[in-house]
């Protein structure tokens, strides 16, 4: 390419980055650093969140209820985690709903933040994941589900209504998108995230040392 005409694309690059800063101002550099960092905050206005809220490492979940890997990780993974980090006040675990495997998967995302209206959330989380069936095959039925609610000492009336509105539609929605905005593929699939905003993403049932060992180097 001859001389000139390489010189003249460089200053058209330096002019771009120039407009760039003018109108943004920040460099070209700051901006792809920030677009390698999550927004745990928004995240978390349409999830469920467990622990401390200002933990310096965030570990966010998109998950389905009736995924049978999601619920294997819950009881091999999640349990030990929460006794040994979440209650310490060293992580906070966020839940974010992608419910895509079957009819089954979205009401019942729905009744789990009827769950979480009357405080209920974790237990109706657990009671979920400790009961799972095989997928689509009936366990996470309405009636099922509602007895689910019922077990764990939900008021009914309050939870029939819930139910039969539309009220959380829009947050399950949005976080249906969040699972595309991050290439989620399967469930689990997990964003390690620390108090800097750099992430790391997890897919599938991994076990607790991977997650200790991937906190450790981000710290």
């Amino acid at each position: 390419m001859p001389t000139k005409i390489v010189i003249a694309a460089a200053v058209i690059v330096v002019g771009i980055a120039m407009s760039i800063y003018a109108v943004t101002g920040m460099d070209m550099n700051t901006k792809v650093a920030e677009a390698a960092r999550v927004d745990v905050e928004n995240i978390k206005q349409y999830s469920h969140s467990l622990g401390n809220s200002n933990a310096p490492i965030t570990i966010i979940e998109f998950g389905d209820f009736q995924c049978p890997f999601c619920s294997e990780w819950y009881k091999e993974t999640a349990m030990p985690l929460k006794e040994k980090y979440i209650e310490s006040g060293q992580v906070e675990l966020v839940f974010v709903d992608y419910p895509f495997l079957g009819d089954d998967s979205y009401p019942t995302a729905h009744a789990s933040y009827c769950a979480e209206q009357q405080g209920m959330y974790w237990e109706f989380h657990e009671i979920l994941y400790l009961n799972q069936g095989d997928t689509n095959d009936g366990w996470a039925s309405a009636d099922k589900i509602r007895d689910f609610a019922s077990q764990i000492n939900l008021d009914m009336e309050k939870y029939d209504e819930c139910m039969s509105s539309s009220e959380f539609n829009q947050k399950i929605d949005q976080s249906l998108k969040l699972g595309e905005v991050h290439e989620v593929n399967q469930t689990p699939t997990f964003i390690v995230v620390n108090e800097r905003g750099e992430y790391q993403k997890i897919e599938g049932k991994q076990p607790l040392v991977v997650f200790e060992e991937l906190m450790q180097k981000m710290k």
